[in-house]
């Protein structure tokens, strides 16, 4: 086996297939490979539920439809067991969540550097496939995640509970001037 430079080895695995936005601002820069992935997983769990949805019976499971049944009656004991408020919009989530998570973090149990070969076919130097490697997936995904319980009517934290956490305003502090002193 020949032996690499010091230049390259585990150092050419650490850098993203970027486009740059602005030049001389470092987080203005898109992570292109972790967008790719992202939306081929997005893409591949769409069509795999309208797949799956078409060929649903009722009776006797295939051995697919028993998979996702036995994962959605996992989803929802776990709910079931943390979630003291019945919300049938919450199983849902958290399935997709779930899911979508164990497809990002497997995408590098493909064979081995397969994604990357392709990449180098495209001419694309850096190149990795892992998304949830780039802390922008994850960071976005908790930034994100409270937002479609804000849509669909649930929430985390309820408004009482935030205004409790507020610190409240002193008196003739709230913007206000004070009335004179007499």
């Amino acid at each position: 086996m020949a032996a690499q430079p010091h230049s390259e080895g585990i150092a050419g695995h650490l850098h993203y297939w970027t486009y740059v936005v602005e030049k001389g601002h470092p987080f203005m820069q898109i992570h292109l490979d972790t967008m790719t992935v992202t939306i081929l997983i997005a893409a591949a769990m769409t069509i795999f539920s309208f797949w799956l949805k078409a060929r649903l019976v009722d009776g006797t499971p295939s051995g697919t439809q028993n998979f996702i049944e036995s994962v959605i009656d996992f989803i929802n004991q776990t709910v079931r067991d943390n979630f003291p408020v019945h919300n049938p919009l919450i199983a849902p989530l958290a399935m997709t969540v779930f899911v979508f998570i164990l497809l990002c973090n497997t995408m590098d149990i493909l064979p081995a550097y397969l994604m990357l070969h392709i990449a180098h076919l495209f001419g694309i130097e850096h190149f990795r496939p892992v998304p949830t490697n780039d802390l922008n997936l994850p960071a976005a995904m908790a930034v994100t995640g409270p937002s479609p319980g804000r849509c669909w009517g649930y929430s985390p934290l309820p408004s009482r509970r935030v205004r409790a956490l507020l610190p409240r305003p002193k008196p003739g502090r709230s913007g206000h001037p004070s009335p004179p002193r007499s």
